[in-house]
């Protein structure tokens, strides 16, 4: 099989729900056509072996997620109750509660597809959250958490809402450490008079490294050297002179790699292939940038980031959507019939 056909095995069934398209060897030759030619084969490659282990299909989602991490914690739950498994699920409610995006629901429906015959999920959605404190277990899925804002925003609702010692699990496909330790500590902060009442647990079944004290990181972080690069030292000079950024004063660190981390491959085959991947990216990412225009605000050549940075550089994707924490080239579409034809068509949320 070809680089292609490998990777058109791994995504084939990408937001099949929606769209109804076939994404094969042919639609991963159009994607990766738009890379210079010196670098393609590399970046074909490395999407391969990344997307082998950082794509999640469905059917990974429900062995490893759905009937591996949730049902662990419902299990847990169970044993640490004493009581029935029925009763368990009686006290336990789902949210169903996130007004952009559809991921939440999706997990929501397929964990009911596949839980025994006979239980039935109790549902809360956004226009019910009254009902949180007729339960002793609030379960909110998602399947990345990464500046941790929608997450932040649904709590802040929930909170005050909630009997008295309800526990709430946050569980997630993959969840940045920066997004899930600040999101605590935030919570905790911010809503310190509703603690008698709640215990929030945070867990994930993937870490995205991308802490500054990581030793390993799992993002794309571009190595100094690229500063030699005309359009990539403009756009790095614009972040540290941008104003109005109270982390801007931190730009120096994470804008290049460098140091002892220009040796690291992270989740790449060595650092040669990582240098030319995130070579293409972000000289891509930028030409996008100029393209499409403003994509929102904090999205940058790899994907969105509140930090002075080329972005977060997710190099992650599931058959449900794509982060816009990923480098622009996975997913800017042609919505704006601007001409770049992206591997993951992204449902905006």
């Amino acid at each position: 099989m070809t680089d292609c056909e490998k990777i058109a095995d791994i995504i084939k069934n990408y937001r099949y729900s929606e769209l109804h398209r076939n994404f094969d060897a042919a639609h991963v030759a159009r994607w990766a056509g738009q890379f210079s030619d010196e670098s393609r084969d590399t970046i074909l490659r490395e999407t391969y072996s990344i997307l082998s282990d950082w794509y999640y299909s469905i059917e990974r989602i429900e062995k490893d997620f759905l009937n591996g991490m949730v049902f662990n914690v419902i299990d847990d739950i169970y044993k640490k109750s004493g009581k029935d498994i029925d009763e368990v699920f009686d006290e336990t409610a789902f949210l169903r509660i996130q007004e952009h995006g559809q991921s939440q629901i999706m997990l929501v429906d397929k964990l009911q597809e596949i839980v025994a015959v006979g239980i039935d999920l109790n549902y809360i959605n956004a226009d019910e959250l009254d009902k949180c404190s007729d339960y002793r277990n609030i379960i909110y899925l998602d399947d990345g958490l990464w500046s941790g804002s929608r997450m932040r925003k649904d709590m802040g609702n929930i909170l005050p809402k909630l009997g008295k010692n309800t526990e709430v699990y946050l569980l997630y496909i993959i969840a940045s450490r920066n997004g899930a330790e600040y999101s605590m500590n935030r919570l905790a902060r911010d809503y310190r008079k509703y603690e008698p009442n709640a215990k929030l647990h945070l867990k994930s079944l993937r870490d995205f490294c991308d802490a500054a004290n990581d030793i390993y990181r799992t993002n794309l972080w571009p190595d100094e050297s690229l500063e030699n690069i005309e359009a990539i030292k403009a756009y790095s000079d614009s972040l540290r002179t941008s104003t109005g950024d109270e982390l801007s004063q931190n730009a120096q660190y994470w804008i290049y790699r460098r140091g002892r981390r220009r040796n690291d491959k992270g989740i790449f085959s060595s650092v040669e292939a990582r240098n030319i991947v995130e070579k293409e990216f972000v000289l891509k990412g930028i030409e996008l940038k100029k393209i499409f225009g403003n994509f929102g605000n904090g999205i940058r050549p790899l994907g969105y980031s509140i930090l002075q940075s080329f972005g977060v550089g997710a190099f992650f994707a599931t058959d449900l959507n794509v982060p816009n924490t990923a480098p622009l080239v996975l997913w800017a579409d042609e919505w704006a019939g601007k001409g770049w034809y992206p591997l993951f068509p992204r449902r905006r949320n």
